[in-house]
């Protein structure tokens, strides 16, 4: 699927199943495993980048400069499908 038809498609879901939690998530890059490739930031649950070529240290870095920055702010990050600290 393309992103946009990712994305029409959560949208459709969430009108079906309005009385459920629906998230949606998109990933264009994935390792051989199904997981995904590189450095992935949420905030508020939504994705809001992907580095799939940042190593470990610099996705580490960028997470705690956005936790720093808003700390009112739900902010998680994934490197390589697992959550980091």
């Amino acid at each position: 699927w393309s992103p946009s038809h990712a994305e029409r498609n959560l949208h459709h879901n969430r009108e079906r199943y309005s009385n459920r939690e629906v998230q949606g998530r998109f990933d264009s890059q994935l390792m051989p495993d199904g997981r995904s490739a590189g450095y992935e930031l949420f905030f508020d649950d939504l994705r809001q980048g992907h580095e799939p070529n940042w190593s470990r240290e610099q996705a580490l870095a960028n997470l705690r400069s956005n936790q720093e920055r808003y700390p009112g702010k739900p902010i998680v990050a994934c490197f390589d499908g697992q959550p980091l600290p």
